[in-house]
């Protein structure tokens, strides 16, 4: 992935997403939501990793913006200092505020927020024209080996006294605490988020595990509300739990468990990625999920972005990185589907949600192979 200054200013998101958008299909994004997407990716720091949210059903003007900062690169440091370069005559704004003091303790060893996480994604909502710095809500990442339930909680909690402000309540501590236990050997927590911008206290869980089997068991566990109609949403779904590869759950929490739920369909096969996808969004479409003119816009994302297709938009900052690097390592953006949402709330028909990624990284074309990983 690319480099990343951990000092001084470095470039915002605004030309990644420019080549992100570039050509991008009215049906997944209209004029309206990429001048909105455009208007916040000048405010956000460029990181070499970002999604874009769409509505699969309907409404074409709202795209929500997800971009990752990872550990790995020296993230949180440089995102320390992007958040300083946001300060408008000595003030930041009020979330800004709350992420630099997570960032602060990401950097501090004795903290268990340093060793507890190994990434965060900022999500903007792009409900509203962009007239200011952006407020996202911020999701952290746990690392691949998940630490004990115990030690993942004191993480969680550490976060959350810099970001909100209110403590965790001792009752959602213990939901914390039981929901870790519940995933066992063959599920995990991999990502806790508050909304920020939302003004709620609502905490947002996602747990992954292998294959579904595991899910029935996790949700009697935690005494999801919904639970006597899990047979039944399994059963409408099947086709899509088939044909995905992985699949994660997003849960919402507080002292208890919220009744709604996403169902996050991914493929990580190499392999099996044209049909499994095809596969996905025609059952979506069937579904009454997605609209048929989205599926198929969708289906055409995937792909690769190089200097030499567009060469006078590629961002200044990576031709001079590339300068620096070997004469064989060439800089490249990927465009690809990164999972589906389900939404379930009681009584309310589902929706459907595309993410759609789209990522940097140098690349050696002779072997295929990224360049380099140690920036990420």
């Amino acid at each position: 992935m690319t480099s990343i200054p951990s000092d001084g200013l470095y470039p915002t998101l605004i030309d990644a997403l420019t080549l992100c958008v570039s050509g991008i299909a009215p049906e997944i994004a209209g004029p309206e939501a990429i001048s909105r997407l455009r208007d916040a990716a000048q405010w956000l720091p460029f990181f070499p990793v970002l999604y874009l949210e769409i509505r699969l059903n309907g409404n074409a003007s709202r795209v929500d913006l997800a971009q990752y900062i990872p550990a790995s690169c020296g993230g949180s440091k440089a995102l320390a200092n992007h958040i300083e370069s946001l300060s408008l005559d000595g003030d930041i704004p009020p979330v800004w505020r709350k992420l630099r003091r997570l960032c602060k303790q990401w950097n501090n060893p004795e903290s268990p927020v340093h060793g507890g996480i190994e990434g965060v994604w900022l999500e903007v909502d792009m409900d509203s024209p962009i007239l200011h710095i952006p407020e996202p809500s911020i999701f952290m990442a746990f690392h691949r080996n998940p630490p004990a339930p115990e030690k993942a909680v004191r993480a969680v909690e550490a976060a959350l006294s810099g970001l909100t402000d209110f403590p965790i309540h001792p009752g959602g501590k213990r939901m914390f605490l039981r929901i870790f236990e519940a995933c066992g050997k063959n599920a995990a927590v991999i990502h806790t988020g508050v909304w920020l911008a939302r003004q709620t206290q609502e905490l947002r869980v996602i747990v992954k595990g292998d294959g579904n089997s595991w899910i029935s068991q996790f949700l009697k566990a935690i005494d999801w509300p919904g639970y006597g109609s899990w047979d039944t949403i399994k059963t409408e779904f099947d086709k899509l739990f088939d044909f995905a590869d992985t699949i994660t759950l997003a849960i919402d929490v507080g002292e208890k468990v919220f009744p709604g739920i996403g169902l996050e369909f991914a493929i990580n096969d190499p392999g099996f990625q044209m049909s499994g996808w095809k596969g996905i969004f025609d059952e979506l479409t069937t579904l009454e999920l997605c609209d048929k003119t989205k599926r198929d816009a969708v289906l055409k994302w995937p792909d690769q972005i190089s200097p030499r297709s567009v060469p006078d938009k590629w961002p200044e900052h990576l031709i001079i990185e590339s300068l620096l690097r070997r004469p064989d390592e060439f800089s490249i953006f990927h465009r690809s589907i990164g999972h589906v949402k389900v939404v379930i709330r009681p009584d309310l028909r589902a929706t459907a949600k595309g993410y759609l990624a789209f990522s940097h990284s140098w690349i050696n074309p002779w072997n295929r192979k990224p360049a380099d990983r140690r920036n990420g």
